[in-house]
């Protein structure tokens, strides 16, 4: 896509970027209590600096997008590395009780009649 000024650095950088940036929302969403809006807000700043459009010289752009991919890299893999715990715990679901008057429950009921004797 070079009429477009995508050079393969840039593609590369911008998906690499895009994955890393994912961790951060993810973490930020789980961490905020499950704030959607705090969670949108970060996007919508993140979506709005765009660093490579400071400098009009190709060459220079194509770095400042690899230095932003890389940075945000950094910043999910510190987000992995240093809140291990959170990425490792998993919630255990709380099982279904059995609706009234269902078969489970009767015989729950039954079980427990039984060993009441």
């Amino acid at each position: 896509m070079p009429q477009f000024g995508a050079t393969p650095v840039i593609i590369i950088s911008d998906f690499l970027g895009t994955v890393a940036v994912t961790f951060w929302y993810a973490w930020l969403f789980n961490h905020s209590g499950g704030s959607v809006l705090l969670t949108l807000i970060s996007h919508d700043v993140e979506g709005v600096i765009h660093p490579q459009l400071f400098w009009t010289d190709p060459a220079v752009r194509e770095r400042v997008t690899l230095i932003y991919a890389a940075a945000w890299c950094a910043v999910a893999i510190a987000v992995v590395v240093f809140d291990r715990r959170h990425w490792r715990h998993v919630d255990s679901a709380p099982s279904p009780s059995p609706a009234k008057g269902s078969h489970v429950e009767d015989a729950d009921h039954h079980d427990n009649a039984i060993t009441a004797r």
